[in-house]
C-alpha cells in the first residue's frame, strides 16, 4: 500500500514539476523583444544562458544604464568582449620579493610564489581600477551583480564624460585613452553591438 502511495506521489511530483518546467520555457520564449530588448540582445549573443540570470543581467542594465545616461546596448557588448557575460576573474602568476631574517638577526632576500587576480568579474575589472574607483573587492569575487553592474556602468559614464570630445565613440575611453588601442577595442566591441 505505501509502495503505491510513494508511487502516486512521485507521478504527480514529477507531473508538476515538469509543467513548472515548461512554463518558465515558455515564459522565457515569449518575452516581448520590443519591450525587453537589452534581454534579447543578451539571448541572441548567449542563447544558452540561463533565462532568469540574463533577464536579471538585462534589468540591472537597465536600471544603471538609465540612472547614468548610457546606452545599455554599449555595455552589453563590452561585457561580450571582456567576458563572454561570464564571471570569470583572469589571474597571473609571478614571484613576490621577501626579506627573510634568521634569530640572528642575518637577512637575506628570497622569492616567493604568487598568483594574483588581475581582472575581475563580467566587465574585467583590473584590479587597480578596484583601488582607484573603490570598488568592493569582496562583492566583485562573490559575484554580486547588482555591485558588478553599478560599478561598471558608473566607471562607463564617467570614461564618456571624460572623452566627450570623441563623441559617439567617447565610450572607447572605457578600455584606453591611447588612441591605437581605442580604435582596437572599438573594432572588439563593435562586433557585438
Amino acid at each position: 500500500m505505501n509502495f503505491f502511495l510513494l508511487l502516486i506521489m512521485t507521478i504527480l511530483t514529477s507531473s508538476v514539476a515538469a509543467k513548472e518546467l515548461e512554463t518558465s520555457s515558455v515564459a522565457a520564449k515569449e518575452l516581448d523583444c520590443s519591450k525587453h530588448k537589452i534581454y534579447c540582445h543578451i539571448k541572441k549573443l548567449k542563447p544558452k544562458m540561463n533565462h532568469n540570470k540574463a533577464l536579471t543581467l538585462s534589468n540591472l542594465i537597465y536600471k544603471y544604464s538609465k540612472q547614468y545616461g548610457t546606452d545599455p546596448h554599449i555595455s552589453v557588448a563590452i561585457g561580450m568582449q571582456e567576458s563572454g557575460l561570464k564571471e570569470i576573474h583572469a589571474k597571473t602568476s609571478g614571484l613576490h620579493k621577501v626579506e627573510v631574517c634568521d634569530e640572528n638577526n642575518l637577512c637575506w632576500l628570497e622569492y616567493q610564489p604568487i598568483t594574483i587576480y588581475t581582472d575581475l568579474s563580467i566587465f574585467q575589472f583590473h584590479y587597480r581600477s578596484i583601488n582607484i574607483y573603490r570598488l568592493n573587492q569582496k562583492k566583485i569575487l562573490e559575484h554580486d551583480l547588482d555591485h558588478i553592474v553599478h560599478s561598471h556602468i558608473r566607471i562607463l559614464a564617467g570614461k564618456i564624460k571624460n572623452c566627450q570630445d570623441l563623441g559617439q565613440k567617447a565610450w572607447v575611453c572605457y578600455h584606453s585613452r591611447t588612441p591605437v588601442k581605442r580604435n582596437l577595442y572599438y573594432k572588439l566591441v563593435k562586433r557585438y553591438l
